[in-house]
């Protein structure tokens, strides 16, 4: 049955009234944009370094002595180039 006044429990539609905007997008914080990019490039850096000195530190911890002959030098020098 239709009533001029609508029950509790069904929902209240007014028609006259356009829908409000969708919410938008957040702004974009500067500040942090920029600090994660300088964090990312430090990474990407250090990352560079560390595949640079990792033949280094193999030929360091290496077990050649000044008695045995060892060539670590072509398997070192492959991943690097």
């Amino acid at each position: 049955m239709t009533t001029a006044c609508p029950a509790p429990h069904e929902p209240r539609i007014d028609y006259g009234r356009p829908l409000p905007p969708p919410p938008g997008r957040r702004p974009l914080n500067a500040a942090g944009t920029a600090i994660a990019i300088v964090l990312y490039a430090l990474a990407f850096v250090l990352a560079l370094c560390s595949v640079f000195a990792t033949p280094f530190f193999a030929f360091a911890a290496d077990s050649c002595t000044l008695g045995r002959e060892c060539d670590f030098i072509g398997t070192a020098s492959f991943p690097a180039s």
